[in-house]
């Protein structure tokens, strides 16, 4: 679906690093528009844009919001972010959809809610200001989505927010093993599952209509 041709909504695209971003910019061929104060890209259409938000709550947030005003989003749009984060004991690669955001800081959670049956697995995320090495409560952590939400939910309805994790360490693969390449290459084999899932959620398609995921 990388042409989103089928897309029945814009998409919007909020990523935290370049090495998450630049597979899905091949993805959907995308053209940076804008390098300040965010990198910006979007393609041919415009149906699709990507912002890169740079790490942290704070910094997701203030993208979110400036990507809402340069994509002229009406209400209608998709938000999606995409990135790696941790866990315990989930495989390296994994790929992961949000039913609830944690805020460390605030202790503050957000449902969010699926169209339909996610194809993918459904996790808590939790979103910390440093990265963890423990794993603790079966949560999966990242740095980012708290931030995402709480602002996306004011341009679109929740159905049409998610948060899409891979996984890129866990208590056998620590942080301090992870490189660009390697964060690249996992969203990469990744994509063909997030395709999936917007199909199953934004291209009026049926599951039971289209290929099994991963």
């Amino acid at each position: 679906m990388g042409d989103s041709s089928e897309l029945t909504h814009p998409l919007n695209l909020v990523v935290a690093l370049p090495s998450e971003a630049r597979p899905i910019i091949d993805y959907f061929s995308l053209m940076q528009r804008a390098s300040d104060p965010f990198g910006l890209y979007a393609n041919a259409d415009e149906k699709v844009w990507l912002i890169l938000s740079g790490v942290g709550k704070t910094k997701s947030e203030a993208a979110t919001e400036y990507l809402a005003g340069m994509s002229n989003s009406t209400g209608d749009a998709v938000w999606l972010n995409i990135g790696i984060a941790g866990h315990s004991d989930l495989s390296v690669g994994t790929c992961v959809i949000a039913h609830t955001v944690v805020d460390a800081t605030t202790g503050l959670a957000k449902d969010l809610l699926f169209p339909v049956q996610p194809p993918i697995k459904t996790v808590t995320v939790k979103t910390v200001e440093k990265a963890v090495e423990d794993y603790p409560d079966g949560y999966v952590y990242d740095m980012e989505a708290a931030g995402f939400i709480s602002f996306a939910m004011n341009h679109s309805p929740t159905e049409q927010i998610q948060i899409i994790k891979v996984i890129s360490d866990n208590r056998l693969n620590p942080t301090s093993a992870i490189s660009k390449n390697f964060v690249s290459r996992i969203i990469a084999e990744a994509l063909p599952q997030i395709d999936h899932l917007i199909q199953v959620f934004f291209c009026n398609r049926k599951e039971k209509d289209l290929a099994p995921s991963g």
